[in-house]
């Protein structure tokens, strides 16, 4: 387990100990009382407003509770399978939270005995307490807030996010000039999604070659709802899944959450190593594979047409179901193949996951979810139980934009081309010795740091003003030591960004 390090605002061990009554010499001096899961789930309500993946988040609230002495030291916590059912997690987000509390020294588990907070031994160094630093997908937007204190001397690399396209904004107002009194006069929850707006995806699907009906579509609140959904439905403890490495790392946080045991494949030129993929699922027999075949997230590749065949061959010989995760497919500015690998795929064991949001504008928060019509009645479920049905005002607005998808593509493929001859300008200027394959398509630049630690890199450079996500954040095993991810999306301070990082990068 990766050490974590300690954000301002989180109380070291010491002070949460201090500050309440004395240090006891041992763990055994405090009075035992058994913490029931119910009680458990109480005394850390709200745990999910602490940052970091949800062991990090779960962890917060147990020191929280602690120092609020809502749950007092030398109660002996449910055990994790209870505690997991209490709060509507995986078992391992609780052998993960309470690995956590251990490493800080406020945990001890023995065997017939269960597991005991308590407090370290006085004698001893007080215990410096694994941080709850967030690495995760969402850091890149919930540390945003401290940024906004310095203006102008921050320049933020960490999210591919793009802006919105003047496209939106007209078609808000065309929305708005219609009128919404006929959808007043129901209650306005549709959870498999506005019918019209199904219609018009469905539409999208079948002229890309897969023929679709709305009942085979599901709307969501973006890509990453879509990714959740599928998660809560069919992850299991220790489910095996298959995972590219590098991979988009929204889609590892909702599967590592889950559970998931993932096997990892790399990631080539022409798309995922598929020789790799027959040997895992002939050795494994993993249900599901995760694939991002166009405009990979974070390498940009798209997946060339022979191997699209062979994922298929394979999912339709051994049986596994594919997801396809398609939310990017809208940045191509190179012709991906035109076998679509949803289309490849038996019917019965394929899901196509796709996203307005990243092609028009992250606030629309719309995506969707194509499947057989038995798997996305049981995410409809899934989704109810989440939040009831995605906002009709955001799918009035989708519907809207969808005619205009083709516009937004070339607009969209013209500006990130531009950023992308930027970026690669900078890094030859600044960095000559760091390498990068050329994307077919993204927000991203896939870059190659040689004999650099990309962590500590970013934890220098953001000191130094200068915001972007390390190589592991998107590994499910923590590898890609060397490599970041550079967006172009942007353009005007790539430059002063890239001198930035030279600049940290010769004295780190």
């Amino acid at each position: 387990m990766r050490r974590l390090r300690c954000p301002a605002g989180l109380e070291c061990a010491q002070t949460i100990i201090g500050s309440s009554r004395p240090i006891g010499r041992n763990w055994l001096e405090d009075s035992v009382r058994q913490v029931s899961a119910t009680e458990f789930a109480q005394a850390i309500a709200g745990w999910q407003q602490h940052a970091g993946r949800k062991a990090e988040q779960v962890a917060a609230a147990l020191l929280d509770a602690l120092q609020a002495q809502e749950i007092p030291f030398g109660s002996v916590l449910p055990a994790e399978r209870a505690a997991a059912a209490a709060l509507g997690v995986s078992r391992t987000t609780i052998t993960e939270a309470y690995s956590l509390l251990r490493e800080g020294g406020l945990l001890e588990s023995r065997q017939g005995s269960g597991s005991r907070l308590h407090r370290p031994d006085g004698s001893r160094k007080s215990p410096a307490l694994p941080s709850f630093e967030p690495d995760s997908r969402l850091s890149s937007f919930s540390d945003r807030a401290g940024d906004e204190s310095r203006p102008g001397q921050f320049v933020d690399l960490s999210s591919g996010s793009l802006p919105g396209l003047p496209l939106v904004g007209d078609a808000w107002r065309r929305a708005a000039d219609r009128g919404i009194d006929a959808l007043l006069a129901a209650d306005g929850y549709e959870p498999r999604g506005h019918l019209p707006l199904r219609e018009s995806i469905a539409a999208l699907c079948t002229s890309t070659g897969v023929p679709t009906d709305p009942d085979q579509i599901l709307v969501t609140s973006g890509s990453q709802q879509a990714l959740e959904i599928i998660s809560r439905t069919w992850i299991d403890d220790n489910e095996p899944i298959v995972v590219e490495d590098p991979s988009y790392r929204g889609a590892l946080e909702a599967f590592r959450a889950r559970g998931a045991q993932m096997y990892t494949i790399a990631v080539e030129r022409d798309g995922a190593d598929v020789q790799a993929l027959e040997r895992i699922t002939r050795r494994t027999h993993p249900r599901f594979v995760y694939l991002l075949p166009t405009s990979h997230n974070p390498t940009g590749v798209h997946m060339s047409a022979e191997k699209r065949q062979t994922v298929a061959d394979l999912a339709n010989e051994r049986g596994f179901v594919v997801i396809e995760d398609a939310s990017s497919a809208h940045l191509a500015f190179r012709p991906p193949p035109a076998a679509n690998l949803f289309g490849l795929v038996n019917p019965a064991q394929s899901v196509l996951i796709g996203s307005l949001s990243k092609l028009f504008w992250g606030g629309l928060r719309v995506g969707w979810i194509r499947g057989p019509r038995p798997m996305i009645e049981r995410f409809q479920r899934a989704k109810v139980a989440m939040d009831l049905g995605t906002s009709l005002p955001s799918q009035i607005l989708a519907q809207e934009l969808l005619p205009h998808t083709a516009e937004a593509m070339k607009t969209r493929a013209t500006t990130l081309l531009d950023g992308l001859a930027e970026l690669e300008q900078a890094l030859t200027l600044h960095l000559p010795h760091w390498s990068w394959t050329r994307p077919d398509g993204g927000s991203g630049l896939w870059v190659r740091a040689p004999g650099v630690d990309t962590e500590s890199l970013a934890d220098a450079a953001r000191l130094s003003g200068v915001r972007f996500t390390p190589g592991p954040a998107f590994s499910s095993v923590g590898g890609q030591a060397e490599m970041l991810r550079l967006p172009f999306g942007r353009t005007g301070r790539l430059e002063e960004a890239v001198a930035r990082l030279a600049g940290i990068a010769s004295v780190s």
